[in-house]
């Protein structure tokens, strides 16, 4: 534990309280030791359970300067051990002589008189306190660490105190303020702490064992609000990259789709570390207001900017009604469903952007019913004009059946006609044969072959004036 390792007094092998005489003394025999290469024996080196130091002339000079002043006494003093009377000269003689640890704790919890300070206590809280630090890697008691550390910081959080420990010093002054020294010894508790839990996390570590100290905890809030904080606003820069290459990049539909899908991950994202900063500031304050307005003024962006930019690819569109039928019916319902998500989340508390996405979200309305006005239209038109189609199909199908039937009649006529025309000519054909016959006959009965010949003329010129 650096923290005892390094303190002034435990290098110089005394108690915090010693007088310059027995100072001087602890020196010199340092020096006589160090001069013939030797480690010093000394009472309060306590290794164990301390670690060893190796002991340097320059070492004890430097840590000589740093106890001069009445605070920095004091502030190693709280760390290290202090005779009040008999019970703390026994309780060091069990630690020192003996090393009997546990006798020494017994005792020094005798002397701090059931952990009340007093002017006949405090030296004994104080030892207490140190000794059961110093003991932790052994007994492994957080509970027991905790509250040695806790009357370590109620000693120097009070004024009367630190004055009434000041005074087993040998002071130059007799009373003296906390807020000289309640920061450092703050510090060297959190250190102390990190020292020993080094792999924990110091936020949980400090809330579990600075409970009772306000600035403690103000200060981690503080901390892990600022952590929020900027996580918050890094999601925000990234996702702000993501819709400006959304709304360069995207056409039509998809614009709406992804810009709303940006806006539900900043909500997912941030909505809960958001929730622990109004937890933790209020719903008032203006640290949170700032942060919801950042977030949601990027949200609101996400819908006014892809809205913008997709009905000004619908105005430059060649064929605003393909547009339209390509967009679809709902595609402004993504943008009406993030930002009715908005308004759940921001409804108890107040910022500037929170009146801009109530009244965006009533012309969204507006505007989502407009566009369904004019896709129902356009799908009307389009039933329309299908419908016509139909019917103009249906009677140019019955114009080619007509034809077709026309066609066959004709050609039905055309081949009764020809028919007849056959059987005219075949009825005439016999006409002629019989008249020929009733001539051949006639003539030849009249005038013989000469008659026939005749017969045969007159039946071919019969024939040709019929043909």
């Amino acid at each position: 534990m650096k923290l005892f390792d390094s303190n002034p007094y435990r290098v110089l092998g005394i108690k915090a309280n010693a007088s310059a005489p027995e100072k001087q003394k602890a020196k010199a025999k340092m020096a006589a030791y160090i001069k013939v290469g030797k480690d010093p024996v000394l009472d309060f080196d306590l290794s164990p359970p301390l670690k060893k130091i190796t002991h340097t002339q320059e070492l004890i000079d430097l840590k000589s300067n740093t106890i001069h002043s009445d605070e920095d006494k004091l502030k190693h003093a709280l760390f290290w051990f202090v005779s009040g009377g008999t019970i703390d000269d026994i309780a060091l003689s069990n630690l020192t002589q003996s090393k009997d640890i546990h006798k020494a704790l017994s005792n020094f919890e005798k002397g701090a008189q059931k952990f009340r300070i007093s002017k006949n206590s405090i030296c004994s809280i104080v030892n207490h306190s140190t000794l059961e630090i110093i003991c932790y890697p052994q007994y492994k008691d957080r509970d027991r660490l905790k509250t040695a550390i806790n009357q370590k910081l109620k000693i120097a959080s009070a004024d009367n105190y630190l004055s009434i420990l000041l005074n087993h010093l040998n002071p130059d002054q007799t009373r003296i303020s906390s807020s000289v020294i309640k920061s450092d010894i703050l510090t060297e508790c959190k250190n102390l702490l990190i020292d020993i839990f080094g792999d924990h996390n110091t936020d949980e570590l400090f809330l579990e064992f600075f409970s009772g100290q306000r600035e403690v905890i103000q200060e981690i809030v503080e901390k892990k609000n600022e952590d929020l904080i900027q996580s918050i606003r890094n999601y925000l820069a990234l996702s702000e990259r993501r819709r400006d290459r959304v709304i360069e990049q995207e056409y039509g539909k998809p614009i709406l789709i992804k810009c709303s899908e940006i806006g539900n991950d900043i909500l997912d994202r941030c909505v809960p570390l958001l929730l622990q900063i109004k937890k933790s500031c209020g719903v008032n304050n203006n640290r949170t207001q700032n942060i919801y307005e950042e977030v949601f003024a990027q949200i609101n962006f996400c819908n006014v900017l892809s809205w913008n930019k997709f009905f000004e690819q619908f105005r430059n569109s060649h064929d605003q009604e393909d547009f339209v039928k390509t967009s679809g019916k709902t595609c402004p319902s993504h943008c009406i469903k993030l930002l009715n998500s908005c308004k759940k989340h921001i409804k108890d508390i107040s910022f500037p952007t929170k009146k801009t996405i109530e009244n965006n979200l009533e012309t969204l309305k507006k505007g989502y019913e407009n566009w369904k006005t004019r896709f129902d239209n356009i799908k009307e038109e389009e039933e329309r004009r299908r419908i016509k189609k139909i019917e103009r199909e249906r009677r140019n199908r019955q114009r080619r059946e007509q034809e077709k039937r026309d066609r066959i009649h004709a050609e039905k006529e055309r081949k009764r006609i020809e028919q007849e025309e056959k059987e005219k000519e075949q009825r005439v054909a016999i006409w002629a044969i019989v008249i020929a016959l009733v001539i051949f006959g006639i003539l030849y009965a009249i005038w013989g072959w000469t008659g026939v010949i005749v017969a045969v003329i007159i039946v071919v010129l019969i024939i040709g004036n019929i043909s």
